[in-house]
């Protein structure tokens, strides 16, 4: 049979015979052409050995997979949106692919490479990598597309449709996230979990939000490519999206009742150490704001206020205290506490930790990149960290809550 080229759609069918020509095949090739296995040093596509640090030629090799290669797994209560099918999704998956593939050709400093493809309600999409200029100067595959759909789409907003509230409202939902592609140039597909930063951004609410789809390909013994698309929503990353807010209360602090926990805690940090540890805090933050009062300008005194305690495995506490004396600053009072705790746990060695944060404060907690930053600092316990705050329970009455990191992101963030 003559060969012809490969068609995923007019925009990448250009991309691809005009970047890699060499690429063809024929239009009935078998189910198992592009069966995968992944060797030490080799991944095996259907017996042509590709070296894993190959990466180009591993996206080249995977723009042949079509629908019928892949299996579709869908978590929970997920659905497809309206228009979208597996044929698209999982050519907006190889053409991120092969965009990690040719970053990773090229090199960064990390020596990983990412791509996100990130589509709005207008149907617009965003492609973008981890964009690296220096070591500490970068910008990850997820904010990069952001930041590229959403020009793209305000691009597309004509200004008289802005002249009205319902104009506006419109652009604005038209411009909110749907759907989020992860890919690596990882031959395994690795694309890793969202840093610190990425959290921040994707567990905003004005363009994000809790159902966003996020999808990313994995190894599957029962696919006939031995490879998967799987789905899930931004919920399952940050279970308690909708949950976060100040951690503070005009009652006693003793006198609030305890939420019931998901979890065995540490019998170091009882109900009791809860609530001192909360008290602890709210001692700093009284302390912090008459400081403030007294030291600073008025247009500093209404500034928002955190302070943050940090329970080490010692029984030993420390202190992380913050005015945030502008919109933009980009730590927390926690933050602070886990540097300070990482003194004296540096000193006593590696049979200290920090277990338990406790946080009282004007600024809505826990955010998703602090809790980001603690699970993979090699002090704290991981995803165990306990978190104490207070929260408004269902009924609207001021308790404690006392809860572990993996109850606000899932499983996957440990240190690295």
């Amino acid at each position: 049979m003559t060969p012809s080229p490969f068609f995923v759609g007019s925009y990448f069918r250009q991309s691809v015979t005009t970047l890699h020509p060499e690429i063809r095949f024929s239009s009935s090739y078998p189910t198992l052409a592009l069966k995968r296995t992944l060797n030490a040093d080799q991944v095996q596509f259907s017996g042509t050995p590709v070296l894993q640090k190959d990466y180009l030629s591993l996206a080249k090799h995977e723009l042949l997979l079509q629908p019928h290669d892949i299996n579709l797994v869908m978590d929970d209560g997920v659905t497809l949106p309206n228009g979208v099918t597996k044929k698209i999704l999982l050519d907006r998956w190889k053409e991120s692919r092969l965009h990690a593939g040719k970053s990773a050709q090229l090199g960064n400093f990390s020596g990983h490479s990412y791509a996100t493809n990130l589509m709005l309600n207008n149907g617009q999409w965003g492609l973008g990598i981890n964009l690296e200029l220096t070591e500490n100067t970068t910008l990850c595959g997820e904010r990069s597309a952001m930041t590229v759909a959403w020009n793209k789409g305000l691009e597309g907003i004509s200004p008289k449709q802005l002249e009205t509230t319902s104009g506006r409202n419109e652009a604005r939902d038209s411009l909110k996230a749907k759907i989020m592609i992860l890919t690596s140039g990882d031959p395994a597909h690795k694309a890793g979990a969202p840093c610190s930063k990425c959290l921040d951004w994707l567990s905003t609410k004005e363009w994000m939000g809790p159902d966003v789809l996020m999808v990313y390909m994995e190894d599957s013994a029962q696919a006939p490519s031995g490879l998967q698309l799987h789905i899930s929503s931004l919920r399952s990353l940050i279970p308690h999206i909708d949950h976060v807010q100040p951690s503070k209360t005009n009652l006693p602090i003793d006198n609030l009742p305890m939420m019931p926990t998901s979890w065995e805690i540490d019998s170091i940090v009882d109900d009791q150490k809860s609530t001192e540890l909360l008290q602890e805090a709210k001692e700093n933050y009284t302390l912090l704001k008459a400081q403030v009062k007294r030291t600073l300008p008025e247009k500093y005194h209404e500034k928002p206020i955190d302070c943050t305690v940090a329970l080490l495995s010692t029984g030993e506490t420390v202190a992380g205290k913050q005015l945030r004396w502008t919109s933009t600053l980009e730590y927390l009072a926690d933050i602070n506490a886990l540097h300070q705790a990482s003194q004296p746990i540096l000193k006593k060695g590696s049979g200290t930790k920090l277990i338990a944060l406790a946080y009282y404060g004007d600024t809505p907690v826990p955010t998703a990149g602090s809790l980001g930053w603690i699970a993979r600092a090699p002090w704290a316990k991981a995803s165990d960290t306990v978190i104490i705050r207070i929260q408004e329970t269902d009924e609207g009455i001021a308790a404690i809550s006392k809860r572990k990191i993996k109850d606000y992101l899932n499983g996957s963030f440990n240190q690295k």
